[in-house]
């Protein structure tokens, strides 16, 4: 214990001695500290963590392929051929986008996602808050939102 007293008392005589030295140190060892604290919370928070959803395991993303190059967005053609064939998989689709929320005051840009019926109650297994979920003929054009 003796020891470590005499090396705590050196440390200060030389942090006394060079305050710039010092204080650079201690700077450095500041910004190291949190950046590896920012980069774990982001790593943790994408890649370790588990989705909260159940089952979040067994959910996956399936794109299409023309003339050997990935499409991001399916064709209503083929998402519809595949709901329709799919005997093993829950489907749903989604697209994000970014839509504008206009009302009492200055409109305002939020990113979103236009969503199929099911994603949240069959897909996800997410059943709503409040209210009921979305049905498969609020998928049609002109249906009635509402109730």
């Amino acid at each position: 214990m003796e020891t470590l007293l005499n090396d705590i008392r050196y440390a200060l005589r030389q942090f006394r001695r060079n305050p710039g030295v010092s204080a650079a140190a201690a700077l450095t060892i500041a910004l190291v500290v949190g950046a590896n604290s920012a980069i774990f919370s982001v790593v943790n928070g994408v890649l370790l963590r588990p989705l909260p959803y159940p089952e979040q395991d067994e959910l996956l993303r399936v794109y299409e392929v023309r003339r050997g190059r990935r499409i991001d967005v399916m064709s209503p053609a083929s998402f519809l051929d595949l709901r329709e064939q799919g005997r093993v998989l829950e489907v749903a689709a989604f697209e994000r986008g970014e839509y504008v929320l206009v009302g009492m005051g200055d409109p305002v840009r939020l990113p979103g996602a236009q969503v199929s019926s099911g994603i949240f109650t069959e897909v996800l297994r997410v059943p709503p808050a409040l209210g009921r979920g979305f049905r498969p003929d609020d998928n049609l054009c002109g249906s009635r939102r509402a109730s």
